[in-house]
């Protein structure tokens, strides 16, 4: 196991979880099989960032589809008339 650190890879650390890595988002249905993921982001992208870049809401909506989510998306939802 090759332990990424210094310099270089310090946009793929979280401080959350102390690690280095990568961040994905991935959607699945209630069985748990994979409907979506997303492309691979920097270790430090918060949960919130990345689903706004990649348009979570309105992708759910135009589905008609809604969501359970943790509360790294709280605050995602800024339309009150249509969540």
């Amino acid at each position: 196991m090759v332990r990424r650190t210094g310099r270089a890879n310090r946009l793929n650390y979280s401080g959350i979880h102390r690690r280095h890595g990568l961040h994905f988002l991935a959607l699945t249905d209630e069985k748990g099989h994979l409907v979506w993921i997303s492309a691979a982001r920097l270790g430090r992208t918060h949960d919130i960032t990345a689903a706004r870049r990649d348009h979570i809401l309105t992708h759910l909506r135009t589905a008609g589809l809604g969501a359970l989510a943790d509360l790294g998306f709280l605050g995602l939802d800024d339309n009150p008339d249509h969540p």
